[in-house]
């Protein structure tokens, strides 16, 4: 393990390619959370996730990883934090006592899903249930080591609490404890405490009724995500369709009261199993299949999301807001309209993030429900979803941008060019090019910053004839300066032409006002350097107006050409 105060220098492009890592392992554990293993989203993302993964031991041969509570630190230098302790995948690690975590070279891609599936649940165990050494011994993983504290894991490292039980305990094997569960609660004594699901599959009305006293008594105080489980436990188990009816009928009264108090978290919790348990149950009934294929009908019809989504901008609990936009994210073919409006009405950079977080998640999948809402009126919502399209389909979206050139919101075009910056290429600059004969001169401007100097002669070629252009004189000295500096970059012979017009006497930039730009054009002309470019200099060296005269002479000196 790297020690506290050891300082290790570490590669600036290594640290990126570390994040690289962590964003897609990021991404990778929250799908993996939010959908079924067999969901493309989760497959996508662990395919992403290990090629950056492999890529980045193939050019380093480790990546070891210390853990803070919040914090993973690669070399000393953090790569990932997040302080939320519900989806931080430091918090999880450290908690559990994981206090450095590597991966090495020639890992495989089903050892790094098992690795993230047992985050994933024990994730989604209170911190007395949670036991990831435990999880993570009998797995005894061979290219994924971990170091853990020395208290913890000689308590933990067989997968087990370290209490002591007495010898008549029993202990049921299931996911969910029940009887732990429901004697947790503290409710009044006449609330049955049972031993195994059969029990509760045995129960009477009266018993039926009082567990559905005790469920809907907990949501008025704070409802746990383990009753959930224990519904969809009993569904699993019950063969009687009028039974099974019953609590399809009551999960889905408990899930409109989750929405109606703003209770996300478990009402994600609900749609979460719902879900699986329709995708995953084989030999379900067809009439009790059809209960739950009805169940997330309703849980997903306009209706319900339209509630969910007008009660969003009533929380202030960021875990509460997480698990909306997740729910939303479930059913997102019908709530994409719904996640942009909320984005265009969001006010705190929280909200917006998470927004943008799942449109992006949506958008990997399906890039067409980005661009469809690139037309929409909202000049404020279109800029933030400008540069998502280009992060998520850079190849599509310079065809899908060029709309926006007679945009008639200035910022939006704005937006346009700087999202531009981040994509290299022909197109790229064509696009910019087309910019430059905006009306607005902050556009031409930023457009004109932003050309990317390239042997396309189309572009130079452009930008010759807006400088020789007689228009060119009422622009301001900024844009002038910028556009005769990218032809001085451009190192073209074909800018030569235009540069001696600039340069010399008689023409159109005559006058000593027009000093500076000439001026530039000297300096563009050295710039380029060309044999062509030097006898235009030699020229300009005579110009009776000495200020050119003698930035010419300069030039020239510099470069050997005169004494």
């Amino acid at each position: 393990m790297v020690g506290e105060d050891s300082v290790e220098k570490v590669d600036q492009q290594e640290v990126a390619d570390v994040k690289t890592v962590m964003t897609f392992l990021t991404k990778a554990f929250t799908s993996l959370r939010i959908y079924l293993p067999n969901n493309p989203f989760v497959k996508k993302f662990h395919a992403n996730l290990y090629e950056s993964l492999a890529k980045f031991l193939d050019n380093y041969g480790k990546i070891a990883l210390r853990i803070n509570e919040f914090e993973l630190l690669y070399k000393d230098t953090v790569v990932y934090r997040n302080t939320d302790r519900n989806g931080s995948i430091a918090f999880i690690l450290h908690k559990d006592g994981v206090r450095e975590i590597s991966f090495l070279k020639d890992v495989d891609s089903d050892e790094v899903f098992d690795f993230l599936n047992i985050l994933k649940k024990n994730a989604e165990l209170t911190d007395e249930e949670s036991d990831l050494v435990g999880s993570l011994w009998p797995r005894d993983f061979q290219y994924i080591k971990y170091t853990a504290v020395e208290d913890i894991v000689e308590t933990r490292s067989l997968g087990m609490e370290p209490i002591e039980m007495e010898p008549e305990e029993k202990v049921v094997d299931s996911n969910i404890n029940a009887k732990k569960i429901l004697a947790s609660q503290k409710v009044n004594d006449n609330i049955p405490v049972f031993d195994t699901y059969t029990d509760l599959l045995l129960l009477e009305d009266k018993e039926m009724h009082d567990i559905e006293n005790l469920i809907s008594t907990q949501l008025e105080i704070k409802p746990g995500l383990a009753l959930v489980k224990i519904l969809f436990n009993l569904l699993k188990l019950e063969s009687n369709h009028k039974e099974f009816a019953q609590i399809v009928q009551f999960s889905a009264e408990l899930l409109q009261r989750f929405i109606d108090g703003c209770k996300f978290t478990y009402a994600l919790q609900i749609l979460k199993e719902a879900k699986i348990f329709f995708h995953s149950t084989e030999d379900l009934p067809l009439k009790n299949k059809e209960k739950i294929s009805n169940f997330l009908r309703v849980a997903e019809e306009t209706d319900t999301i339209e509630k969910l989504a007008a009660r969003i901008n009533e929380v202030q609990d960021e875990d509460e807001m997480k698990s909306a936009l997740q729910y939303l994210g479930l059913v997102e073919k019908k709530t994409m309209p719904l996640i942009c409006d909320l984005l265009f009405k969001a006010s705190g950079v929280k909200t917006k993030n998470y927004l943008l977080n799942l449109i992006e998640i949506l958008g990997e999948e399906n890039p067409a429900t980005i661009r469809k809402f690139l037309s929409d009126k909202r000049a404020d919502l279109v800029m933030e979803l400008i540069p998502l399209v280009i992060k998520i389909d850079k190849t599509k979206s310079i065809k899908y941008l060029e709309r926006f050139i007679k945009h008639n919101e200035e910022k939006v075009r704005l937006r346009v060019i700087s999202s531009l910056k981040t994509l290299k290429g022909t197109e790229a600059n064509r696009l910019f090019v087309k910019f430059l004969d905006d009306k607005s001169e902050r556009v031409r401007l930023s457009a004109a910053e932003n050309l990317q100097y390239s042997d396309d002669k189309s572009v130079i070629q452009k930008v010759c004839n807006i400088v020789e252009n007689k228009d060119f004189l009422n622009k301001e000295t900024a844009e002038q300066l910028v556009l005769i500096n990218f032809l001085g970059k451009s190192k073209s012979n074909a800018a030569v032409s235009t540069l001696r017009k600039i340069l010399n006497i008689g023409g159109l930039f005559s006058g000593s006002k027009n000093d500076a730009i000439r001026i530039a054009s000297a300096h563009a002309l050295g710039e380029i350097g060309s044999k062509t470019a030097m006898e235009v200099l030699k020229k300009g060296s005579m110009i009776r107006r000495k200020k050119i005269s003698k930035v010419c002479k300069t030039l020239l000196q510099k470069t050997g050409e005169i004494e």
